[in-house]
């Protein structure tokens, strides 16, 4: 779970609940340049990254007794941190604050 104090400010991002549909249209593959602006722990965080997801797309095209089906099965997804900026100031963070902020993200989208 996400710490009580996150929250999505603002943003341009594909969001999870989107993910199906993008996927079908675009045959399986989303790759995005997104940026999100979260309020963590009264601070204002903006952040830029790529999401790269994969996926499969099982067609049914069903029979007499079944209908036809359509399942997306995602294989990967990926987040990767471009920058982060606070109060406009871009920072350098360490692999273990770029891990925590590619959880955030993937948790808020």
């Amino acid at each position: 779970m996400i710490e009580p104090s996150v929250k999505v400010v603002d943003g341009v991002f594909t969001k999870s609940k989107d993910f199906d549909e993008i996927l079908i249209e675009n045959d399986g593959h989303i790759f995005s340049n997104d940026w999100i602006s979260i309020q963590l722990e009264g601070k204002q965080y903006n952040i830029d990254y790529t999401l790269d997801i994969k996926s499969k797309i099982v067609i049914d095209n069903g029979d007499r007794w079944t209908p036809a089906s359509l399942e997306v099965i995602i294989d990967k997804i990926k987040i990767d941190l471009k920058s982060v900026s606070l109060d406009e100031e871009t920072f350098e963070f360490s692999d273990e604050e770029k891990s925590y902020f590619e959880r955030i993200i993937l948790k808020l989208i």
